[in-house]
């Protein structure tokens, strides 16, 4: 009986200390974060799943606070940029709506399966593949190709 109580209370006493003695952190519950909430995590799931929660965003917290304020450092600068951007568009929408675009036939390719064998000095070759260019890539112009000696 007196060992039955000494073991009861080496337990209370070791579950008492059960703090002192764990080398880790055990607050877990709701660890202090920059952003987010503090809930399960079936209702993080639930709130994951339904469209029509949305995230809580703070006042000034990765909103541009100066959204749709145009002001360049430079007065001058603005204009120059866009006139700059505007030519570089119409350059490249120019290349875009070109009506003849020379485009390339790929070559045709020849796959060979060499099945495994032995060698002159009896050596082991695996099974691999060997590839053959059967004839070389070519432009399409649409007959506006000048042959060479023409």
């Amino acid at each position: 009986m007196k060992k039955g109580y000494s073991w009861l209370l080496a337990t209370v006493t070791l579950c008492g200390c059960s703090a002192v003695l764990n080398p880790y952190q055990s607050s877990f519950n709701c660890p202090e974060a920059d952003k987010g909430k503090c809930v399960s995590v079936q209702q993080a799931y639930s709130d994951s799943m339904n469209p029509l929660v949305k995230p809580e965003t703070g006042a000034g917290e990765g909103e541009c606070q100066e959204c749709g304020k145009d002001k360049p450092d430079n007065p001058g600068q603005g204009r120059e940029e866009a006139q700059y951007r505007g030519a570089l568009l119409k350059r490249l929408s120019g290349l875009l709506n070109e009506p003849e675009t020379p485009l390339v036939a790929p070559p045709q390719v020849l796959r060979v399966l060499l099945l495994p064998y032995r060698g002159d000095g009896g050596e082991l070759f695996m099974p691999r593949y060997a590839y053959f260019f059967l004839d070389h890539p070519q432009w399409i112009l649409d007959g506006s190709l000048v042959e060479k000696g023409d």
